[in-house]
């Protein structure tokens, strides 16, 4: 059965970003990763402001509602990039096997992720800050009666 994932970006601080590089344009790319399909791949939730430390405006292209399905194999990828830095522009990302939200499916939790590198990205400056997002996993629709 399918499921819905839904994740609300808020804030990364802390990041790496040197004061000269060009004026910072944050996104934040957002999938859903299985390890034998095709990943989900969401909108980007664009920052509301140019900076080193990006916020999210409440309200305005923040959240994101994805399918899920196969939960147990499941991968939420949640990526920080600086689009003014072009391919340079990795600063970060939250990896979070998506079953261990069935502990507290239907439930809404808030937490800020430390950042990690990519393990297929190798970029120039090391990877630093966390990100507050918000993520519910809501409960399976209930099996068709026979």
């Amino acid at each position: 059965a399918t499921q819905q994932l839904h994740v609300s970006a808020f804030a990364a601080t802390g990041l790496n970003w040197p004061p000269a590089a060009p004026t910072p344009h944050f996104v934040c790319r957002v999938r859903v990763t299985h390890p034998s399909f095709e990943p989900f791949e969401a909108p980007e939730i664009p920052a509301d402001l140019a900076g080193a430390e990006p916020t999210f405006e409440a309200g305005k292209h923040r959240s994101i509602t994805l399918p899920v399905t196969l939960v147990e194999k499941a991968q939420l990828e949640l990526s920080l990039w600086d689009t003014a830095s072009g391919p340079a522009g990795f600063a970060g990302e939250v990896l979070l096997n998506i079953v261990k939200l069935n502990q507290i499916v239907g439930k809404y939790f808030q937490h800020s992720f430390s950042l990690t590198p990519s393990k297929s990205l190798k970029g120039a400056r090391p990877v630093e800050g966390t990100f507050t997002v918000g993520i519910q996993l809501d409960h399976p629709p209930p099996s068709p009666k026979p």
